[in-house]
């Protein structure tokens, strides 16, 4: 059998459905998630999360991109901003049912430079029908705390 009689299979895969595509998408809505907060851009921040995503942070979640963005909006004045910056990142993405999760380092510098928050982000990722990734949930687990919402998840250490 000749290459040209053979049938096409998936010869222009989706590259949302792509192992190495979904990863870049995540990283990409892992820093919009930092450089929209540290730049009031809430808007932008509100889009990063899908319908019924929730937000866990200091005992209380917030349910709904609006909800979640009005928690951040209050929680980061202009005066309170800084720059959040995020370290190692462990990412188990599936990218052909569009799923994820995460468990992210992060720092937070406040206006002066000096760190004051310390801890890891919890996530769950859902790529949405327009193809974008976004935050299903995320649990703000502060260094030397425990998750609430997450603790069932599969540790970092194995698959």
């Amino acid at each position: 059998m000749c290459i040209r009689d053979r049938a096409p299979t998936d010869a222009h895969p989706d590259p949302t459905h792509d192992d190495a595509s979904a990863r870049g998408a995540v990283e990409d809505l892992l820093a919009h998630y930092c450089m929209s907060v540290d730049d009031g851009r809430f808007s932008d921040f509100e889009d990063l999360w899908a319908p019924d995503a929730a937000m866990h942070v200091m005992g209380d979640t917030h349910r709904g991109p609006a909800a979640v963005r009005a928690f951040m909006e209050a929680a980061q004045p202009e005066a309170a901003r800084g720059r959040h910056s995020i370290a190692a990142k462990l990412l188990r993405l599936d990218a052909r049912a569009g799923t994820g999760a995460g468990w992210v380092d992060y720092v937070f510098f406040d206006a002066t430079g000096a760190a004051t928050n310390i801890g890891r982000y919890h996530d769950r990722y859902l790529r949405g029908e327009d193809g974008r990734w976004r935050f299903e949930l995320r649990e703000i687990v502060f260094r030397g705390s425990s998750p609430d919402v997450t603790d069932d998840w599969p540790s970092p250490a194995g698959p």
